[in-house]
């Protein structure tokens, strides 16, 4: 199995996994986010997308960020979700089934970007080109928090984010 080398993590410092912060972040990363999202697993506390397809494991093609961006509800909350981001359309469909609560670093097939949002606690990217990197660390972040960007695997990825929840 495939892993990314990086993971940023996110946090509120009142709530999280808003429309707004989901947005913020694809903007942060807009730049170097060319390609097509697919997403699944989603789950919203009060709208929910158009879609229905959405809210299956099943990986379904959503289109270009501003097509991302334009399915969420800014004043929504996130109870969980996975977007992943491709270089080009998957040609030949593909039964790719995603879970939030997948194992940490995993890569699906061959995407070259990933998020997940976490019970309305926190969202991961992940990632491995350092173009990513630069923009989430250049961009004003006003509604939520960078906690760390992670690189090393052998550090605990739970004590991290304990550790930053103890600062909020």
């Amino acid at each position: 199995m495939s892993e990314f080398g990086k993971v940023a993590l996110f946090t509120g410092k009142d709530v999280s996994c808003t429309g707004e912060q989901l947005i913020q972040l694809l903007n942060s990363i807009s730049s170097s986010a060319s390609g097509v999202w697919y997403g699944g697993d989603l789950e919203w506390m009060q709208y929910q997308p158009t879609s229905e397809f959405l809210l299956e494991k099943k990986l379904e093609k959503i289109g270009n960020t501003e097509q991302l961006i334009s399915l969420i509800n800014p004043e929504n909350q996130m109870l969980s979700g996975v977007f992943l981001l491709f270089k080009d359309d998957l040609k030949e469909k593909k039964d790719i089934f995603v879970d939030t609560e997948d194992d940490i670093y995993r890569k699906y097939y061959n995407e070259i970007a990933q998020i997940r949002l976490f019970d309305t606690t926190y969202i991961e990217f992940y990632f491995d080109s350092d173009n990513f990197k630069r923009n989430i660390e250049n961009y004003n972040f006003d509604k939520f928090a960078l906690i760390k960007i992670l690189s090393d695997k052998n550090i605990s990825f739970w004590d991290v984010m304990k550790d930053s929840f103890d600062q909020l």
